[in-house]
Formats: structure tokens, sequence, C-alpha cells
């Protein structure tokens, strides 16, 4: 996987049982971006989201494209004006 925060998920051809998994895959994380996660926050669970695409494989299969984003609860309070980047 070349690219950060992002992953795949293929569908197992090898499955020996209904228990076995029927997508296997990785996703590869920015190191910054897991300790920019980890100081946000003093819970033990860090909610993250993720978005997928379903795209062609080169052999005419499928596979799961997914992104990392983090996750933003619906109505999350803003953040106060001096703390908000102004170079953003």
């Amino acid at each position: 996987m070349d690219f950060l925060n992002r992953g795949a998920l293929f569908i197992s051809s090898q499955r020996k049982s209904d228990k076995a998994p029927e997508y296997f895959g990785s996703i590869k994380l920015d190191r910054a971006y897991i300790k920019d996660l980890l100081n946000k926050t003093d819970e033990d669970g860090i909610e993250v989201k993720l978005s997928g695409w379903k795209k062609p494989t080169k052999t005419g299969g499928t596979f799961l494209s997914l992104s990392v984003d983090t996750f933003v609860k619906t109505g999350a309070p803003a953040a106060k004006q001096e703390e908000r980047d102004p170079w953003a």
C-alpha cells in the first residue's frame, strides 16, 4: 500500500468455513495522524471514519478501496474563535 491513510479489502477466495472472513486487506496509517488522534482524547477508544469505494481489480474482480478520516460527531460544539487555525 503506497498511500497513507488508505487501504483496501479484497474478497477472500480461500474461505474454509462460514466463520472465516469474507474480505481481507490492510490499511496504512500515517504516524503523525495516529499521534494527533491520541493527543485529542483521553478515552480508551478512538473512533475514525471509514469511507469505501467499490473498484475493479486488474484480474476482473472487485475490491473496496478505503480511506480513513477523523470522525466528527454531528452536533459537536464548534471550536472557539481563539482555537481556530488562522492559516486554515
